[in-house]
């Protein structure tokens, strides 16, 4: 397969205006996770504050080795940018062929994991239920060992992990961030084989992953409450850590997020994760995920050249171990 290479004179669209409701969710309570800032007894103007110093620099953090802020006063991203921009795509479009080649099959592949039950569906099916309904309803299908209250209770703690440690995270950091999906840039790079699959939860710019991220800190909440329970069976934590990292790793094998929106996605929630748990286990459990479950990541790392070298860089500055 020859490698894919978008033209000279390729232009990057932005996404545009999100809908209503992802504009009045970052709007909601300033956008602030109730977690945020854990245990440091600030509230009012300050955490309002601290929460914009933290979207900010999370921004600038990004920007600096994934993808650029967007400019709206010149309708634009930043000049000195579009060689990044130019690489990550390609990289990321070559990685996506590969996914979608029918040698792999990524979305018919069944999930993976060391107590996984006897009857799993693929990713496929597990993409579709995730689009529009609660996570963690499926767990069964990752960990068969897990009795049935700890399974009833995990889209319980998710529910409140995705509120109370994420809320509008992702849709505020998109705002600014505009990275055109890659069904867009595909078009663009003359993909006629590319493909994505529907998903009504698609409606808004790419970068950085909504599920990718939901996936770390909600699962993250899993995690943490079984660390303070005291709850100890590796293989069922190796479960979690599939997957926390296999809920944004499906939305790039489906077509509708890149593998560079998982790296952003990563980086996003370590630097949030250190603002929300109780337990900083919770995060080595989730470098974990990231570094020794997650196939985007071990495709991102083999990909030759040093297209994600700043990006990962970044990200293994934010190793919690």
């Amino acid at each position: 397969m020859n490698p894919i290479k978008l033209p000279e004179a390729a232009v990057f669209p932005p996404w545009g205006i999100q809908t209503v409701s992802d504009i009045a969710a970052t709007q909601e309570n300033f956008g602030i996770p109730k977690d945020f800032k854990i245990g440091q007894g600030i509230s009012g103007g300050a955490l309002r504050n601290a929460w914009n110093q933290f979207v900010a620099d999370t921004l600038k953090v990004v920007g600096t080795a994934v993808w650029p802020q967007y400019d709206f006063s010149i309708k634009d991203w930043p000049a000195g940018t579009e060689e990044m921009r130019r690489a990550i795509t390609e990289a990321d479009l070559n990685i996506m062929a590969k996914f979608q080649d029918p040698a792999a099959d990524m979305m018919n592949q069944l999930v993976q994991s060391p107590v996984a039950g006897p009857v799993r569906s693929t990713h496929q099916q597990h993409f579709e239920r995730e689009d529009d309904s609660i996570l963690g309803r499926m767990h069964a299908e990752y960990d068969a060992t897990l009795s049935a209250e700890r399974l009833a209770r995990i889209p319980v703690l998710i529910v409140a992990g995705l509120d109370n440690k994420m809320a509008s995270t992702s849709k505020q950091l998109k705002r600014h961030l505009q990275r055109p999906r890659p069904y867009q840039m595909a078009q663009v790079a003359g993909m006629r084989n590319f493909r994505h699959h529907h998903a009504d939860s698609a409606d808004s710019p790419s970068m950085n992953s909504g599920h990718g991220l939901a996936g770390m800190i909600s699962v993250g909440a899993v995690i943490n409450e079984w660390l303070k329970s005291g709850f100890a069976e590796d293989d069922s934590f190796v479960a979690l850590q599939h997957y926390a990292v296999d809920i944004g790793d499906r939305r790039v094998y489906a077509g509708v997020h890149y593998p560079a929106d998982n790296l952003a996605s990563w980086i996003i929630a370590l630097r949030l994760g250190k603002e929300v748990f109780e337990s900083t286990k919770t995060l080595h459990h989730l470098w974990e995920a990231i570094t020794q479950r997650s196939l985007v990541y071990a495709a991102i790392k083999d990909f030759p050249g040093d297209a994600y070298t700043k990006g990962l860089q970044l990200l293994h500055d934010h190793d919690p171990t």
